[in-house]
């Protein structure tokens, strides 16, 4: 029932947000991958070939420090900037990547928010070996079996140069199995619509800018019991009896769910591949896991 004692007023104008910068002298400054901000600005420095660091442990990006860059990314990105005097020793320069996605529309909407160029690609194309001209192939929504014999020896040998790969979803995890790059077991609860809690590992570069504990959206939930021990765990559900938020998951107690890995991350000298199968880009709607997909492309670079 409405109060109608509430006293309320009429809001004319909003401040819009904005960020801070450290003050003192300093070698570079560096902010946090905390927000979709954070990496629209990085993909929009980098666009306009100014040099930007990614620390690979907290995935903090680093640029010199240029006092005007800096107030920039404070009150036209509402960042918080702080000062840093050395660069970390796993620190990695960022160089734009030749992104091909295979994926519905909330994956395109996924990258446009994150600031990311990227191409779609076809069966045909991959058939026809145009993987070649990329670094990193996104899929979501292909089978190995989908593929050619001439399609699939063209990713495997793009594989073997190199070329990284970015999974999403059962069929995106699925496909690296197929392909080689993780092999892996699984278990999948085809019920599942729901929001859970994960606990991420805070010094991994897929989930870095993350809580601890932070939530994720599953449909068609799949989570590993097996891993191989060249594979890092980047985030699980948590290892409690009350990791479901919300949603609709019946018998999710007795899933076998609980304390499973979601996210795995193998990071060779010359090959990357990053397996997401909470449901980051859902129809646009779970932004902040969109950040996920952010941390893998960068996270890639050696």
């Amino acid at each position: 029932e409405l109060d109608e004692d509430i006293k309320t007023s009429i809001v004319n104008k909003a401040a819009p947000p904005s960020g801070n910068v450290e003050g003192g002298e300093t070698t570079y400054y560096a902010y946090a991958p905390t927000s979709l901000s954070a990496f629209k600005a990085t993909n929009d420095l980098l666009n306009r070939e100014i040099i930007v660091y990614r620390a690979k442990i907290g995935g903090t990006f680093i640029l010199p420090g240029d006092q005007t860059l800096a107030d920039e990314l404070a009150n036209k990105w509402a960042l918080d900037v702080f000062t840093m005097n050395n660069l970390p020793a796993d620190a990695v320069m960022l160089v734009k990547q030749n992104i091909a996605i295979y994926g519905d529309e909330g994956v395109s909407l996924a990258l446009d928010e994150l600031g990311f160029e990227y191409e779609t690609v076809s069966r045909a194309d991959l058939n026809a070996g145009d993987i070649t001209n990329y670094d990193i192939f996104l899929n979501q929504d292909l089978d190995w079996s989908q593929l050619e014999t001439d399609g699939q020896t063209s990713l495997t040998n793009w594989f073997n140069s190199g070329g990284d790969y970015i999974g999403l979803l059962g069929t995106g995890a699925v496909f690296a199995d197929d392909a080689g790059l993780i092999n892996f077991m699984s278990s999948v609860d085809y019920d599942a619509d729901a929001i859970v809690m994960l606990n991420n590992n805070s010094s991994n570069g897929v989930t870095a800018g993350f809580r601890e504990n932070d939530y994720a959206y599953v449909l068609n939930a799949m989570w590993f019991t097996t891993v191989p021990a060249n594979v890092t765990v980047s985030a699980s559900i948590v290892n409690s009896n009350d990791f479901l938020v919300s949603g609709y998951w019946p018998g999710w107690e007795s899933s076998g769910a609980k304390g499973k890995p979601v996210i795995l991350n193998k990071d060779t000298s010359t090959q990357d591949t990053t397996l997401i199968t909470i449901d980051a880009t859902f129809r646009g709607h779970p932004k902040n896991t969109f950040r996920l997909i952010g941390n893998a492309i960068f996270n890639a670079l050696d």
